[in-house]
């Protein structure tokens, strides 16, 4: 089984991560006070707020494996190192390719509510194309697209076409 691991935010995010989780280490050894913890608890909750989203920032991994023999893609979403979802895909009966559909979406921050602003960021969604139809594979950008198209076609041997979005 050809396994092909990486992690979900991108490197920018995975560096603010390790900063919180840096935060949340000097607090605890240099700012709070362990004789009165009555009195600091805000202080704690604070630092072990910074440690949790610093970690997973830089814990939440996806893992894409491929087994050959039995034709089948297994997603695994893992924070913490624990297995947060799994999700397997089997390859269709003469599946002609895998499709690259990419396209520009608008995403929205967590603090819409708030602050009204958006982003477009380019996604690039993996389907399996077969006389049936489209299974999708999964959604994500495009060098991973294409690392995970290769692995496809050198593992299932599916080669792989590449859509790009039409603009008007």
């Amino acid at each position: 089984m050809k396994h092909y691991s990486y992690f979900l935010f991108p490197p920018f995010f995975i560096v603010i991560g390790l900063i919180l989780l840096g935060i949340s280490i000097y607090q605890f050894l240099f700012e709070l006070d362990y004789s009165a913890l009555s009195e600091t608890s805000e202080a704690l909750v604070g630092a072990m707020g910074f440690a949790f989203f610093g970690l997973m920032l830089f814990t939440f991994r996806t893992r894409f494996s491929i087994d050959s023999g039995a034709k089948l893609i297994l997603k695994q979403y893992r924070v913490f190192g624990l297995l947060l979802s799994k999700e397997q895909i089997r390859m269709p009966t003469k599946a002609k390719r895998v499709l690259i559909k990419e396209s520009t979406k608008t995403a929205s921050s967590y603090v819409q509510a708030v602050v009204k602003f958006g982003y477009r960021i380019k996604s690039c969604d993996l389907y399996f194309e077969s006389e049936r139809g489209l299974v999708k594979i999964m959604s994500t950008d495009d060098e991973r697209a294409k690392k995970i198209a290769w692995l496809i076609k050198g593992h299932l041997g599916v080669d792989y076409e590449w859509q790009k979005e039409h603009t008007h």
